[in-house]
């Protein structure tokens, strides 16, 4: 056989695929645009009151009572983290005799944009 021949036996009909448009109309499972899917998801949530870089010589002296100087003041706003990503600002409360953030602020775009470069 020559190769002409095998090229001619070997074609496949290759056909553009068809989807449904991208947009707001009704989709998923029985046509319904639902996100209540999402809302039993379960993600991390930490509040970080501040950091420090210690030695490992003072690490290892930490003791009952020690205290770890942070880089942030009291009564300055606490980060709150969703999923590792800056998710708001708040401030810490006691609410009967358990600590909470009362959130203040919420990250907003610009500065979503720049904790992803």
């Amino acid at each position: 056989m020559s190769n002409a021949e095998n090229t001619q036996e070997n074609k496949v009909d290759v056909k553009p695929g068809k989807f449904a448009p991208i947009g707001n109309e009704d989709s998923g499972a029985g046509g319904q645009n639902n996100i209540s899917m999402l809302m039993d998801l379960e993600l991390p949530v930490a509040v970080e009151l501040g950091r420090v870089k210690m030695l490992v010589k003072d690490i290892l002296s930490i003791g009952p009572g020690a205290v770890i100087e942070l880089n942030k003041f009291s009564g300055e706003p606490v980060d709150v983290y969703v999923n590792n990503k800056k998710f708001a600002e708040g401030e810490v409360v006691v609410v009967d005799q358990n600590f909470g953030v009362r959130i203040s602020a919420l990250v907003g775009p610009n500065e979503k944009l720049e904790n992803l470069q």
